[in-house]
């Protein structure tokens, strides 16, 4: 039995991922409210229709332009493709979307998106910085998915991510409600860059050798699975200095110190990374959730901290 369409473009939107554009869009904006700055609906109801048409487009020409796969064939990740890729989702096959649908599909993100951005010209916050950052989301959408750069293929993509998730998506949401760059939002985004680098990592190593049989070339793939390893480990261990030091650099102590909360998971994680190294035998699903709870936890508490203050 084939399965509900509706269903397979569900998947092929991954849910989740739009969840954590929309996760990061509320941090910008808790930000700025904690800098007092009134969050008014008409331009935060179009910056989070352009980050999430966006992205969607993203995830559809990621899947439309990557290698062939047939569903049949067996997906090592613990969880399916649920933080994922879209595997198999188009072809010719049964269970499969035909390959123009997912064309459609993507154009159709990209005219919402346009909307969007038509719509936030027009608002009296829209200033040349919000402009320039519109600028780098769409350009780093077109290199990370798009031929003949396809930098998701390149060993490049996951760098794109963290910066893209951590950095340009509540800087975006903050310029959308205030016209100005403030560094408080660089100085609470670096933190989440770094996680979520090593999350994205964390979730490469089920699926290594799957990926060099489908001839996918990651960052992990360009690395080197040891490299890899000690790589996420520095990630997380320079994510909670960055967030020690930002109280210094102009976080307030009450926001800064919950966020240490997932710092035991993130020690755990660690050990976990230096026992796969020396041999012994991983528990992947552990592995991945221990990752997403690890930077959750950390978008959460700092951005209920602003939301709250």
């Amino acid at each position: 039995m084939n399965p509900n369409p509706f269903r397979l473009f569900w998947l092929l939107a991954r849910p989740l991922l739009l969840l954590a554009g929309l996760s990061m869009s509320l941090f910008g904006l808790g930000v700025a409210r904690y800098l007092g700055v009134s969050i008014e609906p008409a331009p935060t109801l179009l910056g989070l229709m352009w980050v999430l048409s966006l992205q969607l487009a993203a995830h559809v020409f990621t899947t439309y332009f990557a290698l062939p796969h047939s569903p049949a064939e067996e997906n090592p990740a613990p969880f399916g493709d649920l933080f994922g890729r879209g595997d198999g989702l188009l072809g010719n096959g049964p269970g499969q979307l035909p390959r123009p649908a997912g064309l459609l599909a993507g154009m159709g993100a990209l005219g919402l998106a346009a909307l969007a951005a038509f719509g936030l010209l027009l608002q009296p916050t829209t200033s040349p910085a919000l402009m320039a950052v519109m600028g780098l989301m769409g350009g780093t959408v077109l290199v990370y998915t798009l031929p003949p750069a396809r930098l998701r293929s390149r060993g490049y993509g996951e760098l794109l991510v963290a910066v893209g998730f951590g950095n340009l998506v509540p800087l975006f949401a903050f310029l959308v409600v205030t016209g100005e760059v403030d560094r408080l939002v660089a100085i609470a985004g670096f933190p989440i860059t770094f996680l979520i680098l090593a999350m994205a990592l964390a979730l490469e190593f089920p699926t290594y050798a799957w990926d060099q049989h489908l001839g996918r070339q990651n960052l992990m793939a360009r690395l080197g699975w040891e490299t890899t390893m000690s790589l996420h480990n520095y990630l997380l261990l320079l994510a909670f200095l960055w967030l020690g030091a930002s109280v210094w650099i102009g976080l307030p102590a009450a926001i800064v110190l919950p966020a240490f909360l997932p710092l035991p998971l993130a020690g755990l994680q660690i050990l976990t990374m230096r026992r796969i190294a020396l041999g012994g035998k991983p528990n992947w699903r552990a592995l991945t959730l221990n990752a997403a709870a690890i930077t959750s936890g950390v978008i959460y508490l700092l951005g209920f901290g602003f939301w709250t203050r």
